[in-house]
């Protein structure tokens, strides 16, 4: 971490008067270059349904000041379990395990169910644990990158609920965060409007095979419905029901004499 102190001596002439002025601007723009990268300094992992699987990708780093090491992992492996709130990357199965966060313990309801497929490094969280896993011998600050893959699964069959999941740990310039992204999968249910047009054309259907079954009885029409609600059509004329008619609306014929 770069440490923006300047300290500056008594030197004589105007020429070391100008390298003076010149090695303190290089220096302040080294500062404000250190400054802006440690802003960005950040894990973001992204979980989204791709055609039949679920696929995420992480990258950034991690700052592990302000963390306390509690030793290596267990034999990890590499998954996602939302009723604990882990996510975790373990390719080669050698990490550190690091305590000191704070944020959710749990992303959804299901189980750990454990990845199709992995690549990159072995980084990962645990929140019920208030926890994060680097890899063995991680330098802090360094760069991390990961992948999952979850073959013929959906976010809700892996037991995750969409949204935003925030870990944060450190403060001032050491403040950094672990965030996990579940975006919610395109909703295949019909629309509602779709629902309405569907229902009043099963409605006129109905409608009129009734009228040609009736032999001689008032045919019944309906109000154009292609755009109405099947609870919104309206009959322009509605058969009464008399004495010899059917139930249905179709009348009986007569027998002649």
């Amino acid at each position: 971490m770069v440490h923006c102190l300047a300290s500056t001596s008594d030197q004589s002439g105007g020429g070391s008067h100008a390298m003076i002025r010149i090695s303190f601007a290089a220096y302040a723009l080294l500062c404000l270059a250190a400054l802006g990268s440690r802003a960005d300094a950040a894990f973001i992992f992204t979980l989204s349904q791709d055609g039949a699987n679920v696929v995420g990708s992480g990258s950034g780093s991690i700052d592990t000041t302000g963390l306390i090491v509690v030793g290596p992992g267990t034999p990890c492996g590499s998954g996602v379990s939302g009723s604990d709130a882990v996510e975790v990357s373990c390719p080669t199965g050698e990490d550190l395990l690091w305590q000191g966060i704070s944020g959710p313990a749990s992303f959804g309801s299901g189980a750990l169910t454990l990845a199709s497929g992995v690549t990159g490094a072995d980084v990962g969280i645990d929140g019920a644990l208030a926890a994060l896993q680097t890899p063995d011998n991680y330098v802090s600050g360094s760069a991390l990158s990961d992948t999952l893959t979850f073959d013929n699964t959906t976010i809700s069959g892996l037991g995750l609920t969409p949204g935003t999941y925030t870990y944060t740990w450190g403060g001032g310039p050491d403040a950094d965060s672990y965030t996990v992204d579940i975006e919610a999968s395109a909703s295949t249910e019909p629309e509602p409007g779709s629902l309405a047009l569907f229902g009043s054309a099963l409605a006129l259907l109905a409608v009129r095979r009734r009228g040609r079954s009736c032999r001689g009885g008032p045919a019944a029409t309906v109000s154009p419905a292609a755009t109405l609600p099947a609870h919104q059509i309206q009959m322009r004329q509605t058969p009464t029901r008399s004495l010899g008619e059917r139930p249905g609306g179709c009348r009986r014929e007569q027998a002649r004499r």
